[in-house]
């Protein structure tokens, strides 16, 4: 419920705001690495949003995608 409040919630992301969801997003990243996490995928648009730092590396899934769509496109 974290996740789901950072982006949909009255303070979230999309309704315009950075600082209460980044903080939710941080809460859910320790949650993660806590049961053992080594990475954790960002698999919605909003979360790179205001997600930067966490304790393990963030993988955007959309970079992930953008840069794999471009890589095949040029060949």
């Amino acid at each position: 419920t974290l996740v789901m409040e950072a982006i949909y919630g009255d303070q979230g992301v999309k309704a315009g705001f950075t600082d209460e969801p980044r903080k939710l997003l941080e809460q859910a990243a320790k949650i993660l690495c806590d049961q053992g996490a080594e990475v954790i995928i960002m698999g919605c648009t909003e979360i790179p949003l205001v997600l930067e730092n966490a304790c393990a590396p963030l993988v955007d899934s959309s970079l992930v995608l953008a840069e794999e769509v471009l890589r095949r496109a040029i060949l």
